[in-house]
């Protein structure tokens, strides 16, 4: 009866202490349950205008492929943010902080605002084609006001467009947030607007003198 009571027993503790230590532990998942991801300010839209301009003609009739067996592009700006090797565009997120709530109370913080923000030129061939569009761009602020990581929140629709905004971004310039005495960095949703008119005519053009 001995023999047989320390054999059953060896295996049961072991079995027991196996699954003690394959429970997940509580509060080790670094996720809190309570904890909700901030809120992403947007700026004033920034808007970009220009004139149409029509699109150069060709002096000599040229005869047109053959287009029943050709295979469909797909549409512009299509490729823009698709996950390249599984992996996807890195969105600058907002960052965490403790802030001093005194600040609020006072009338001491001080939101995020444009200093420097040099539009961007309206692409040639957006013009000519007629492109159109809003772009809006996710933008870390550091606290200086300088611009850190940028990546399109959502795109306009063309490649172009977005190219042109994103590139003119980087060199802007913000007034950071402010938490009493202190600045701190931030992120931020930035719209640019491409916005085209249509070329008004001279009353004497086309007319003869």
């Amino acid at each position: 009866m001995g023999k047989n009571s320390r054999a059953w027993g060896w295996p049961s503790f072991a079995a027991a202490a196996f699954c003690l230590l394959a429970a997940p532990a509580e509060g080790l998942t670094g996720r809190s349950p309570s904890g909700a991801p901030e809120a992403v300010e947007q700026l004033e839209p920034v808007e970009v205008t220009a004139v149409r301009i029509a699109p150069p003609t060709r002096p000599l009739p040229l005869p047109l492929p053959d287009v029943s067996t050709a295979t469909p592009l797909p549409p512009d700006g299509i490729g823009l943010g698709l996950p390249s090797e599984g992996r996807g565009p890195v969105v600058p997120q907002p960052p965490r902080l403790l802030r001093d709530e005194t600040a609020t109370t006072l009338g001491g913080r001080t939101r995020v605002h444009y200093l420097e923000s040099i539009r961007p030129p309206y692409p040639r061939r957006a013009r000519e084609m007629g492109w159109q569009g809003t772009v809006v761009l996710r933008v870390e602020v550091k606290s200086d006001g300088t611009v850190g990581a940028v990546a399109v929140r959502q795109t306009s629709g063309h490649a172009t467009l977005d190219e042109a905004a994103l590139t003119a971004v980087k060199g802007w310039r913000f007034a950071p947030p402010t938490d009493g005495e202190f600045s701190f960095s931030t992120v931020v949703d930035v719209p640019v607007r491409f916005d085209l008119k249509e070329q008004q005519l001279h009353p004497s053009d086309g007319q003869g003198s």
